[in-house]
């Protein structure tokens, strides 16, 4: 039966709605199906091409991922009896027979990993990471690569929409009621000019609004160290101050600001999007006439500042609640831990973002962690 004329437009639309809500997997799968039902169907040829060069997500999120194939014979011999009646273009279907094979052999890390792919596929991100949870625990110890690209997948999964409750990064939000007479919040801090308005920030819904602005609330300058580090960003509006953070370490020091004006603080958090995983990353500033030739050595020293000593003390649920430190256990935990690094280099690698970093080596982190092992021969003062 020819498929309904709309049905290809409206997987379309229906992959544009993924991909606002941070699903790139369903996103694809719905364009893919579009062009199966109609193969001339430009505009998801044209959404595809989109996908496909959104340089500003992480690779593993623009991915083309395919099903693997059974190993051994008898393996071999169960699939073919499953799936030789099977459409598996059909998601739901190919999801129903690969549940089946999984069900029926507990070691058998294909079908789950084509299980998560189905799942991922069909939009249904939190089933899909604890499928590829199974999976990485089964694979782990005899194909590491399989295992991290598997997790570098489940990174991408736990911040789309319905995984929230798994997402590891998020905009932290404090809220307090603003008058009118309490002016512009740079007296919020002492000296005020640690608090400074931006430029052209307004959100569209603040335009026009009499009072409304967007600010920077910058930690205060140091002689030696790392480059300072914003704070937040505080967003007023009718009746409303908001103090915005991707870092979880500056949340006691914005909350006791606002707790000191003697108002209701309201916290609040939601996953960051996929191109603003490490935001929190990037939230240092240089000095002003500072030398160009020196912005690199800076910029990099902070990032290393970042991701060494600050980072890896946040608690993931991507690594069970530890932080990443307490994660190196077993090879599941090895590759769990080196598909998140992957995952922030990827991001670091982004066109806009690659110069900012100053060169930095993420194997740096993987020494720190214990991922790579130390060479005797190196002298320890030569050791990044």
């Amino acid at each position: 039966m020819p498929a309904d004329a709309d049905e290809p437009l409206a997987l379309v639309h229906r992959g544009w709605e993924h991909l606002r809500l941070q699903r790139p997997l369903a996103a694809w799968a719905c364009w893919q199906q579009a062009l199966r039902l109609d193969p001339g169907r430009e505009a998801a040829r044209q959404a595809l091409d989109v996908l496909a060069h959104a340089v500003e997500l992480p690779a593993a999120a623009r991915a083309s991922y395919r099903f693997r194939g059974p190993t051994g014979e008898g393996r071999r011999a169960r699939w073919d009896a499953v799936l030789r009646d099977r459409d598996l273009s059909v998601l739901v279907e190919a999801a129903a027979a690969f549940e089946g094979l999984a069900d029926a052999d507990a070691d058998d890390d294909a079908a789950r990993f084509n299980l998560a792919l189905c799942r991922a596929w069909l939009g249904q991100n939190m089933e899909a990471i604890a499928t590829l949870d199974e999976f990485v625990n089964l694979s782990a110890g005899t194909d590491a690569e399989s295992a991290v690209s598997a997790w570098m997948l489940a990174e991408v999964l736990r911040h789309g929409a319905g995984a929230e409750a798994w997402a590891d990064d998020f905009d932290y939000r404090l809220s307090t009621p603003w008058r009118a007479e309490d002016g512009d919040p740079t007296a919020l801090t002492t000296p005020p000019a640690l608090i400074r308005p931006l430029a052209n920030p307004l959100d569209p819904a603040l335009a026009g609004q009499a009072g409304a602005g967007v600010f920077e609330w910058i930690e205060p300058p140091r002689a030696e160290g790392p480059l300072p580090r914003v704070l937040a960003t505080l967003v007023l509006g009718p009746g409303t101050l908001r103090l915005s953070t991707p870092d979880p370490d500056h949340l006691p020091t914005l909350r006791a600001a606002l707790e000191a004006l003697g108002r209701p603080v309201e916290p609040t958090r939601a996953p960051l999007p996929l191109r603003l995983l490490d935001a929190a990353a990037w939230t240092f500033r240089f000095p002003t006439g500072l030398d160009d030739a020196d912005r690199p050595r800076l910029a990099m020293e902070a990032i290393a500042s970042y991701y060494e000593e600050r980072w890896i003390q946040h608690p993931r649920t991507g690594l069970g609640g530890r932080p990443f430190d307490a994660a190196v256990g077993d090879a599941a935990d090895r590759a769990r831990l080196e598909a998140v690094i992957r995952v922030r280099e990827q991001l670091a690698s982004r066109p806009r973002f690659a110069p900012l970093a100053g060169g930095y080596d993420f194997d740096r982190l993987r020494r720190r962690l214990g991922l790579i092992a130390e060479d005797p021969q190196t002298d320890p003062e030569d050791r990044p």
